[in-house]
């Protein structure tokens, strides 16, 4: 398989029984080539070219990196706001931030935010990034629906690009139940019953 920057497929390996799974990320149209990353697509253009260059001795010409200057810089400056949204949302404790005024709805509106960069960007790859962080964000402010929703559209995403081995998987596949799983447990911190 070939490399493309905005990839239609993923990739991962089963560690227990070291089967390589390919998954179709999105839409693979007939006559299409299925192509995955060989580099980390959330990285900026000059960032990838060199990996690319320095691990396989090739420059990528895929869409994206063919894109004139304007196009690259954007989407650079885009890239930049999910690695920014992404540490910033992760980082996220409801009981840290109970002196705030209403953290809640801030963190829900930047969590859509950044599933709506992922689309522009055509990451669907890694686009469960963006469904987790809405489903804890809700899960948080205690809608459960819409926690449901996007922990369910996490599942699916999440599936295809890392396997059921991911925590985060699993912990989106109980809370689409409503199965007692804490919306962002992470090394003791405060978690969010649904």
């Amino acid at each position: 398989m070939n490399h493309d920057c905005r990839p239609n497929a993923n990739y991962y390996l089963d560690p227990l029984t070291l089967t390589h799974y390919t998954h179709a990320a999105r839409t693979i149209h007939p006559g299409e080539e299925i192509t995955i990353t060989y580099t980390d697509p959330l990285q900026p253009h000059s960032i990838r070219q060199h990996a690319i260059h320095h691990s396989w001795g090739f420059r990528c010409t895929c869409c994206l990196c063919s894109s004139p200057a304007p196009q690259r810089a954007l989407s650079n400056s885009r890239i930049q706001k999910i690695n920014s949204l992404l540490q910033e949302l992760s980082s996220f404790r409801p009981s840290k931030h109970l002196h705030k005024p209403n953290p809640i709805p801030h963190h829900i509106s930047k969590a859509l935010h950044l599933l709506s960069l992922y689309e522009l960007e055509r990451l669907e790859t890694h686009i469960g990034d963006g469904y987790r962080e809405a489903a804890y964000a809700y899960a948080s402010a205690g809608k459960e629906w819409e926690a449901r929703r996007y922990a369910e559209w996490g599942v699916q995403a999440g599936v295809v690009a890392e396997g059921w081995g991911e925590r985060w998987v699993r912990e989106l596949a109980g809370m689409r139940t409503g199965v007692g799983v804490r919306g962002r447990e992470k090394e003791g911190g405060d978690g969010v019953e649904l």
